[in-house]
């Protein structure tokens, strides 16, 4: 997974996803930080940011304040956003990983037609445990949201064991 963080040079979020200069891109591999590295973008337009960040691979961008029009552009790439982010880079991106962001859910009002109130089912709180399906598989998180190793997004899953429908052939109460 690849996430990207609004950054300052003084390494905190920066705090206007439409000004920024550069992201911080994080490579995550079982709940870890593989390779960071710096990309410029100050000579883009703020609309067509979100393109970049995408054919760089990122699926989660974290970030401060972000308008209207960036924050369709980000859905419409498929990304997954969380505004409304304070602190230093590295700590975000590690509280990302375990779970523990704090965001702004009401500046995520676009996420898929929703209200923002998923958006904790798409942290990496899941990444790497054992699916609730029965089959050995393990969850994911990709740009489509959580997922399970056979491919399943899990809709209608509950994440702890629970079904309201089939996954992966079935579901372990």
């Amino acid at each position: 997974m690849r996430v990207a963080v609004c950054y300052k040079t003084d390494n905190t979020v920066y705090q206007h996803y439409g000004r920024a200069e550069q992201f911080m891109l994080y490579d995550i591999e079982n709940k870890k930080v593989v390779n960071k590295e710096v990309l410029i973008v100050y000579k883009l337009v703020p609309t067509t940011v979100a393109k970049h960040l995408y054919k760089h691979n990122v699926d989660v961008i974290i970030c401060g304040n972000i308008g209207d029009s960036a924050r369709e552009k980000v859905y419409e790439e498929g990304m997954i956003l969380f505004a409304g982010v304070k602190g230093n880079c590295d700590q975000v991106v590690e509280d990302f990983i375990n779970n523990k962001l704090e965001y702004d859910p009401k500046m995520n009002t676009e996420m898929n037609g929703e209200d923002g109130d998923d958006l904790e089912d798409l942290s990496t709180g899941f990444e790497g445990e054992d699916c609730a399906c029965n089959n050995d598989n393990k969850y994911n998180v990709t740009r489509d949201g959580v997922e399970c190793s056979c491919g399943s997004t899990h809709k209608g899953c509950d994440h702890n064991g629970g079904c309201e429908g089939g996954c992966c052939g079935g579901c372990s109460k």
